[in-house]
């Protein structure tokens, strides 16, 4: 009877191992999965670091809601710089600043040209991109980045 058990323990173990490995690799989990996992690391520092990793994602893929509630649990300073950054309240709000100068320079309206792009606004985005590159044509980046709007 040992016998028997042990020559089913092993196809058991590789039976396992494969369906495991399917799971990770075909049916692709949430893509901040393994955040999740070190989210639940007994190291503190792993574990706070990979919250604020998942703040950080969340908020990149605007899922605002979940990133909210991970707010209470992080260190407001860390946390400003993916606000301000991500959230589109504070994004609005360096738009609206952006805007109310008059006489805008060339990183002026890239810098307008890039925060549209974060909203989802690319007609607007494009708009002020060109704005930058008329106004500066000589600067290879601001060309560059104009160019390479326009093939798409």
């Amino acid at each position: 009877m040992f016998f028997s058990l042990k020559k089913f323990t092993i196809p058991i173990l590789l039976l396992l191992l494969i369906l495991t490995n399917l799971f990770f690799s075909i049916l692709k989990p949430n893509p901040n999965f393994y955040l999740y996992l070190d989210t639940l690391s007994l190291s503190k520092g792993r574990s706070y670091f990979a919250t604020l990793s998942l703040f950080s994602s969340l908020l990149q893929s605007a899922d605002y809601e979940k990133a909210d509630k991970l707010l209470p649990i992080l260190d407001p300073a860390d946390t400003q710089i993916y606000l301000d950054l991500y959230y589109p309240d504070a994004i609005s709000r360096k738009l609206d600043t952006l805007l109310a100068i008059e006489t805008k320079s060339a990183d002026d309206y890239l810098a307008i040209s890039q925060l549209y792009l974060r909203l989802g606004d690319s007609a607007s985005s494009l708009n002020y991109l060109k704005a930058a590159h008329e106004t500066d044509p000589i600067r290879d980046d601001i060309s560059s980045l104009y160019f390479k709007a326009l093939r798409k």
